[in-house]
């Protein structure tokens, strides 16, 4: 988010952060305003190695999902697993 929107604007950049626990797992949503507006075809080192880390982890129990946010943006959502 502020490598590939912040660092690139001169305007304000809107950024949110969500999480949620729900039933052993926690999401946690990272939305920005940016300019996208489509999905990028591949992923860059910082989110591979993150993929990475995650599946070495925790499996096929996390995941990163990237969604095209309304109006421009992106949403990063992560999902792991989480004891309470």
């Amino acid at each position: 988010c502020f490598h590939h929107v912040v660092e690139r604007r001169n305007a304000f950049t809107h950024i949110v952060i969500r999480t949620q626990l729900s039933a052993g797992m926690l999401h946690v949503e990272i939305e920005d305003d940016g300019d996208l507006q489509q999905l990028p075809a591949t992923r860059g080192v910082g989110l591979g190695n993150l993929v990475d880390r995650l599946q070495s982890l925790y499996g096929t129990r996390a995941s990163l999902e990237l969604k095209l946010r309304p109006g421009g943006g992106l949403i990063a959502e992560v999902r792991l697993p989480c004891a309470r």
